[in-house]
C-alpha cells in the first residue's frame, strides 16, 4: 500500500486549502473565489489520489467479508464507478 509522506500530505493539503476559481461568461471574468468543498478534479494528482483511495477501499471491502460474494467477487470498480 502507498505510504504518504509528511511532505506529500503538506503539498496536498496546500493544493486543496488554497485553491481559488474564476468563472468566465463570454469574455467577462468573475473575481477569484475560494473553493471550499468537493473533489478537485482539475488537479493533476486528483485521479492518482482517487486511485489510491479506491485501492485502500477495495482492500477494506475484501477483508470485511460482508454482503454479496459471487465466486470470490464482492465488488466491481472502474474509473469513478463502483458496484458493491
Amino acid at each position: 500500500m502507498y505510504q504518504c509522506t509528511y511532505v506529500h500530505r503538506k503539498l496536498l493539503v496546500s493544493c486543496y486549502r488554497n485553491q481559488t476559481m474564476q468563472t468566465k461568461w463570454s469574455t467577462c471574468l468573475s473575481s477569484l473565489f475560494a473553493v471550499t468543498n468537493g473533489a478537485k478534479q482539475i488537479l493533476v494528482l486528483s485521479t492518482y489520489i482517487f486511485s489510491i483511495y479506491l485501492c485502500e477501499f477495495s482492500v477494506l471491502l475484501d477483508s470485511a467479508r460482508l454482503g454479496c460474494n459471487c465466486g470470490g467477487l464482492s465488488h466491481l470498480m472502474f474509473a469513478d464507478d463502483m458496484c458493491v
